[in-house]
C-alpha cells in the first residue's frame, strides 16, 4: 500500500501504514529513497487536531473542540478548547504510535474542573494526515469513552 505523507510517498511492505516503523519514503525527487523513522512519522509536535466524534458528548461539526500538540523527546503536552470546553490542558508521553495522557478542562456548563486519563492510538490516514483514536475515562466515572480527532492541515478548520 502506498500513501502520501506530507508531500512524500510512504510505502509499507505488506500492509497498513498506521503502526509500522522503518517505512520507506521516496522524496519528491525521482530515485531518492530514505527511511522514515517511526518517531518522525508519529511525532505530534506542532500538529493541530479537531474532534470528529465522541461517545461522551455530541460534537458540533461547525465548532468542534480543537487541540494543539507539542512534543519533545517523547513528552507530549498541549491545550484544547471549543464546543463544550472553555479551556483544557494535557500532558503525557508517546511511545511509538501510542500516547498516554492526563487532562483537565473547564466546560461551558460548569465551573468545576473535569479531569481524566486516556490512551491514544495514532493512525496514519490515506491522505497523510494523522487520526487519534482516544480511549478515555473521566475521574470518578468508570464508564469507558472513545473520541476520534483528525489532523487539521494549514488553512483547515
Amino acid at each position: 500500500m502506498t500513501v502520501t505523507y506530507r508531500g512524500r510517498f510512504v510505502q509499507e511492505a505488506g500492509g497498513s501504514p498506521t503502526m509500522r516503523s522503518g517505512a520507506i519514503a521516496r522524496d519528491a525527487e525521482p530515485g531518492t529513497m530514505s527511511t522514515v523513522n517511526e518517531n518522525d512519522l508519529f511525532n505530534l509536535d506542532g500538529r493541530r487536531f479537531a474532534m470528529v466524534s465522541s461517545t461522551a458528548s455530541r460534537v458540533d461539526p461547525a465548532a468542534p473542540t480543537r487541540f494543539a500538540y507539542a512534543e519533545a523527546d517523547g513528552v507530549v503536552w498541549g491545550s484544547y478548547e471549543g464546543d463544550t470546553v472553555v479551556h483544557g490542558r494535557f500532558v503525557g508521553a508517546r511511545r511509538g504510535a501510542e500516547v498516554q495522557l492526563n487532562y483537565v478542562h473547564l466546560t461551558k456548563q460548569s465551573a468545576h474542573p473535569v479531569a481524566g486519563s486516556s490512551t491514544n492510538r495514532i493512525e496514519l490516514l490515506q491522505d497523510g494526515r494523522i487520526r487519534l483514536v482516544e480511549e478515555f475515562q473521566f475521574e470518578g466515572d468508570d464508564t469507558p469513552q472513545v473520541s476520534i480527532c483528525e489532523e487539521i492541515l494549514r488553512g483547515g478548520l
